[in-house]
């Protein structure tokens, strides 16, 4: 008999096979479209980013300045501002919190800028922040007066660099801790001096004349340390400010300071550089908290 010789053709063997096939050649093709979206993505992405960095302006590099002013206040815990309405005012409101973390949080936040947010620009930026992870903030109001945060010692000083006579000062002065007593030392005359003093229990509201080239003290004493404040002669220096604690309790202050006088007190700069560089731009100066 003669043997016959069948081609199978098809059958559930073959459509399988060819069902497989398709099968990968659709998931290759979906991968692939997958890749090319995501490439498309992030080169539109870093394009769009470039042309943004490409138009960096001059006025930029000042709006870049604001927000880190912004930034440093708002670790320093500061608020400043100047006024010439009547005569020239400088108000200061601040905190003194023992034991202070802001060294630590200065060279975190000059880390955040080297690290992630620098590297993004198009140019070569830099803030320097040594003089003020050092334990002392150091401000500038014009070329007036000094304020310096000594945070390392828990104290405040408003220098007169100029000798400019301060007629007036309006202080507000909250502590956490609760007073056992005060004490006066005091020169009297022309300058005048209002202190609201609070704590958790108690209220005291002074009003004073003071002689701005004499030192005049308020002592404040606590169970557990005193604070000091120095009205007129600081550190050998007329017409000058300063609050020094040796407790470990939170004092809020904030004082209005006035000034005899027209002085020109801004801009108010911290004792920080901040550098720009790139193609056309090269900008390096303290930065600037108000204008």
């Amino acid at each position: 008999m003669k043997q016959r010789n069948y081609l199978i053709k098809g059958g559930l063997f073959g459509k399988n096979k060819s069902k497989g096939f398709l099968f990968t050649i659709s998931v290759i093709l979906f991968a692939s479209t997958l890749v090319f979206f995501a490439q498309s993505f992030s080169i539109t992405n870093n394009l769009v980013e470039n042309t943004v960095f490409s138009k960096f302006s001059p006025m930029q590099v000042v709006q870049l300045g604001d927000d880190l002013a912004f930034d440093f206040l708002r670790i320093s815990e500061l608020a400043l501002d100047v006024n010439y309405a009547s005569s020239s005012k400088v108000s200061i409101s601040g905190t003194i919190n023992p034991p202070s973390t802001l060294a630590t949080d200065f060279d975190n936040y000059s880390y955040f800028l080297s690290d992630t947010f620098f590297p993004r620009g198009a140019g070569t930026e830099t803030l320097n922040l040594s003089n003020t992870s050092d334990g002392d903030i150091e401000l500038f109001f014009g070329s007036v007066l000094e304020f310096d945060y000594n945070y390392d010692v828990n104290a405040i000083y408003l220098v007169n660099l100029v000798d400019a006579e301060m007629s007036e000062i309006d202080l507000n002065f909250f502590s956490s801790g609760s007073i056992v007593d005060y004490s006066w030392s005091e020169s009297a005359g022309s300058m005048v001096v209002d202190i609201n003093y609070y704590d958790d229990t108690n209220y005291l509201h002074f009003t004073k004349s003071f002689d701005p080239e004499a030192e005049s003290t308020l002592t404040i004493n606590y169970a557990d340390g005193s604070v000091i404040i120095y009205f007129g002669l600081v550190n050998s220096t007329n017409s000058s400010f300063a609050i020094e604690s040796s407790t470990p309790n939170k004092i809020d202050y904030s004082f209005d300071s006035f000034f005899a006088g027209t002085y020109l007190m801004t801009p108010i700069r911290a004792n920080a550089l901040f550098s720009y560089s790139r193609t056309g731009i090269n900008y390096s100066n303290d930065l600037v908290l108000v204008k």
